[in-house]
């Protein structure tokens, strides 16, 4: 089964193909590249089950060439596979949106049809995260949708991984609370190893431990603190406008989607034309069904400024002091231009 890779080390796509190593370990294998590239992970490092979540949306079927008669198939919103050159003999692929289209008419040259439309695109990942390019249709890519029906062995590698996982939690669920944690002996996540591995994120600091460090900063708690009942969940949407406001998220939300909902936009720095944002919501249902409105394939969010908003991460919220705690600054955003603030649907 042909599958393709988000490597750890440049966050890029590769085409690849997986072995087991062991009982215990996967060995990713890059397809055009020698054994030294080779990536292992093991399933003792996969210590919740986000990690295993985040491990699998590492994988995905290959992306396909688009071809020059089936440029109308990128169309804006479209999640597409970029190449990018890092240098003049090395191309990577990294994940970007259709963010506009400029159409031209095809020519033929020796009865082949070739496409002369320019792609304006919007990189949610790697060296150009956060930007706006324009690209020709060579080198673009269709990514194809997840299948239900897994590899085999990311299968078996997977499960072995859960379940190391559930024999975990069963001895902590069996030892008197106090001796269940120590802070010390805790291992970092997958996903925090990834992070401290790459280079390639616009931001150094991550999202969670940014709302850590103003839940422990008096100063900066001056907005609006709200509990969420149940078992929330939280989607981070990038490319936000500096001067939205929370509360014209929360608005906008419920009136295209009926979903009650927390949202909070993190604070940037002068120099930074857009920020990040999280919205909470209390179960999965929910989350699933904001995610579906965000990444609709036919429509793009967008700000009176023309950002596209691009949803980066939906998670279960594990942290406590995030998950009984969004802080919300109406009264400070609210005195900000509403102008600036209006969001709609693009189609």
């Amino acid at each position: 089964m042909a599958l393709e890779f988000r490597s750890q080390m440049d966050d890029a796509w590769y085409d690849a193909r997986i072995v087991m190593d062991g009982y215990d370990c996967l060995r990713v294998k890059f397809i055009g590249f020698p054994d030294d590239h080779d990536e292992v992970f093991d399933a003792n490092n996969l210590t919740s089950f986000k990690d295993i979540a985040e491990f699998r949306r590492r994988f995905r079927p290959v992306s396909v060439q688009v071809q020059d008669n089936e440029c109308s198939q990128v169309a804006k919103g479209t999640l597409v596979c970029v190449a990018h050159a890092i240098c003049p003999d090395d191309r990577r692929f990294y994940d970007a949106v259709v963010y506009k289209v400029l159409h031209e008419e095809h020519r033929f040259v020796k009865g082949e049809e070739e496409c002369s439309c320019s792609f304006i695109l919007f990189w949610r990942h790697g060296p150009k995260a956060g930007c706006l390019t324009v690209q020709d249709l060579e080198n673009i890519c269709r990514v194809q949708p997840r299948r239900s029906k897994m590899n085999p062995l990311l299968t078996s590698f997977l499960e072995t991984a859960r379940e190391k996982i559930e024999i975990t939690l069963s001895k902590i669920c069996a030892t008197p609370h106090e001796a269940a944690y120590d802070e010390k002996a805790c291992r970092p996540s997958v996903s925090q190893r990834l992070k401290q591995d790459t280079s390639t994120s616009r931001r150094p600091s991550s999202l969670i431990s940014s709302l850590k460090e103003m839940n422990g900063n008096p100063s900066q708690r001056a907005g609006h603190v709200r509990e969420i009942e149940g078992i929330p969940h939280m989607i981070i949407v990038d490319n936000l406008d500096r001067g939205l406001s929370p509360l014209k998220i929360v608005e906008f939300i419920h009136k295209k989607v009926s979903i009650s909902c927390e949202a909070f936009v993190l604070p940037c720095m002068s120099s930074e034309w857009y920020t990040r944002g999280t919205i909470l919501v209390d179960s999965k249902t929910n989350v699933d069904k904001l995610s579906d409105f965000l990444e609709g394939p036919d429509h793009i969010i967008i700000s009176s400024s023309g950002r596209p908003w691009v949803m980066t991460e939906k998670t279960r919220v594990h942290e406590p002091s995030i998950k009984n705690f969004m802080l919300i600054s109406q009264k400070q955003q609210q005195s900000r231009s509403e102008t600036m603030n209006e969001l709609k649907v693009k189609r």
